[in-house]
């Protein structure tokens, strides 16, 4: 009997690895270098620096925003992503939205408090692998000099929206959606 048992797991455990599916749709993915894995809690990141993680909103099937920290400075890229058995492709636009606190404004609120460029920017293709953490879906890029992780999160695309229209920027996330 128990040998029936363990043929049983082992059979849906190999079958249910086989079939992975991959969906991000509607999701955010946290993103951060390796480094920054944390080790001591599994499948978590650890930021301990002020410019080092983003966001990765898959807002379709198909377009997504990748948003980066840096203290109370943001850069926004843009693009199409496509799925396979095994990756997620990111393709950027060639557009990128910087939005960076004016540190004036701490002592004049008269002033503008954020400034916003738009540049032109070359991105790469991004191939990021498909991976497990846990239950939580992740996506790993890997070249010779680095490697990004990205890892599913609770938050859901509309609470990055949030954040963009409480400072007055929504706008700004709003060139990426169309």
């Amino acid at each position: 009997m128990n040998k029936a048992i363990l043929f049983i797991f082992l059979i849906s455990l190999f079958s249910s690895n086989s079939e992975q599916s991959i969906s991000v749709e509607n999701k955010v993915f946290i993103i951060g270098s390796n480094s920054h894995f944390d080790n001591y809690k599994p499948c978590d990141f650890f930021f301990e620096c002020d410019c080092c993680f983003g966001e990765i909103v898959f807002l379709t099937d198909s377009k997504f925003i990748y948003v980066d920290y840096c203290t109370s400075d943001y850069s926004l890229f843009g693009g199409t992503y496509s799925v396979n058995t095994e990756n997620v492709i990111l393709k950027f636009t060639n557009q990128k939205v910087e939005i960076d606190y004016n540190w004036d404004y701490e002592l004049d609120k008269t002033v503008q408090q954020y400034f916003v460029n738009d540049t032109i920017f070359h991105q790469p293709d991004l191939n990021f692998n498909y991976d497990k953490c846990g239950e939580n879906q992740m996506l790993v890029f890997s070249d010779k000099n680095f490697t990004w992780i990205a890892k599913e999160s609770v938050k859901k695309p509309n609470e990055v929206f949030d954040k963009f229209k409480a400072i007055g920027q929504l706008g700004q996330l709003e060139k990426f959606m169309k």
